[in-house]
């Protein structure tokens, strides 16, 4: 019975498709490899969002996808949306035309000043 469980959790994995590891002999090549010379796979392997190219940076070389899927763009969206910022009351200052209580001393402007005589 062990060998019939063991059998059925093994199968998937002998049909799934993993990327060699990602080494400079694969610097920018396509996984699936039929993608690097067959254009259709290319296509359709994009629309499923299953292509990749190997890419190295300063330390290793890894797998990167080229596209991402509808669902993982709202996944994606889901998980790094902000907190919704709390609405606090807003503080009313007092209008401009009600008194403050202090006065204000009055600083004479050329409107006030008399006019000038005319010759």
């Amino acid at each position: 019975m062990r060998l019939i469980r063991a059998a059925f959790l093994l199968v998937p994995a002998v049909f799934a498709q993993d990327p060699p590891p990602c080494r400079k002999q694969f610097l920018g090549t396509f996984f699936p490899r039929e993608a690097n010379v067959d254009r259709a796979v290319r296509r359709q392997a994009v629309q499923d969002g299953s292509l990749k190219i190997c890419t190295g940076g300063p330390l290793r070389y890894r797998w990167r996808s080229l596209a991402v899927t509808f669902q993982q763009l709202v996944r994606e969206a889901a998980l790094t949306q902000p907190p919704e910022p709390e609405l606090q009351e807003p503080q009313l200052s007092r209008p401009a035309s009600e008194p403050t209580g202090e006065r204000k001393e009055r600083i004479p402007s050329e409107v006030d000043a008399p006019p000038a005589e005319q010759r």
